[in-house]
C-alpha cells in the first residue's frame, strides 16, 4: 500500500504536495510516517484536518448554511 501511494505521488509530481490528510487508520498512520521520512516537504496530517473537513461537509449540508452560502455567491459573482 505505501508503494501505491509513493508511485501515485512521484507520478503526479511530488513538488505540488503539502500535506498528506488521513483518518487515523493505523495502516494509514503508518504509510504517511513511512513516507514523511522521504518527503520533507509534504506535511503529514493525521485525523485532525480529516474530521474538520468531515465537519465542514456536514455543516454545508444545513439547510440555512446552504442558503446563506448561496446569498453570498450571489453577491459576490452577480
Amino acid at each position: 500500500m505505501a508503494t501505491k501511494m509513493e508511485d501515485e505521488m512521484t507520478e503526479t509530481g511530488i513538488e505540488i504536495f503539502g500535506a498528506t490528510l488521513t483518518d487515523n487508520a493505523s495502516l494509514m498512520v503508518k504509510i504517511l510516517l513511512i513516507s514523511e521520512g522521504k518527503y520533507s516537504n509534504a506535511a503529514v496530517c493525521i485525523c485532525a484536518p480529516h474530521t474538520l473537513h468531515l465537519i465542514n461537509g456536514d455543516i454545508i449540508k444545513i439547510r440555512s448554511v446552504e442558503d446563506t452560502l448561496g446569498i453570498c455567491n450571489s453577491i459576490v459573482n452577480p
